[in-house]
């Protein structure tokens, strides 16, 4: 859905926000997974009307996800249930997830808010971070 040269094209003034979600209720696995890949999800619920302006904002967010460390990046659509859509990351591991939050900037908080403001429901936008499973070293 999207290449790295398209980040190559982009001119971003940065404006850095700062923001260290550190632990994020998972201080558990930052010791043990800090060089294992991660693999973020954020599950959206959206009017199927609305599917192609949804589609459009949220490719947006590829170069910004590659930018700050992503190898891989999509948006699937659930076949059985119209409007629910999960966008997924992956990065190489969960130190590079810590630093992924420290480099949004303005413009990536304002994109980011006009993809979310496409969610319906009572809650946010459920978000969910794996890490790859191996068997424990010795």
């Amino acid at each position: 859905m999207c290449n790295g040269s398209e980040m190559d094209d982009l001119q971003i003034k940065v404006q850095l926000l700062g923001r260290f979600h550190a632990a994020d209720g998972h201080s558990s696995l930052i010791g043990k997974s800090r060089t294992i890949a991660r693999l973020a999800t954020v599950e959206y619920r959206i009017d199927p009307a609305e599917r192609a302006a949804f589609i459009a904002i949220i490719t947006a967010l590829c170069a910004e996800r590659r930018r700050d460390g992503a190898f891989a990046w999509g948006v699937f659509e659930d076949v059985a249930k119209p409007g629910r859509y999960l966008e997924h990351f992956m990065l190489e591991s969960w130190i590079e997830h810590l630093r992924q939050h420290e480099r949004v900037t303005k413009s990536d908080q304002v994109r980011q808010e006009r993809v979310r403001r496409f969610h319906r429901g009572d809650t946010p936008p459920v978000v969910t971070r794996r890490v790859a499973a191996y068997p424990e070293r010795d």
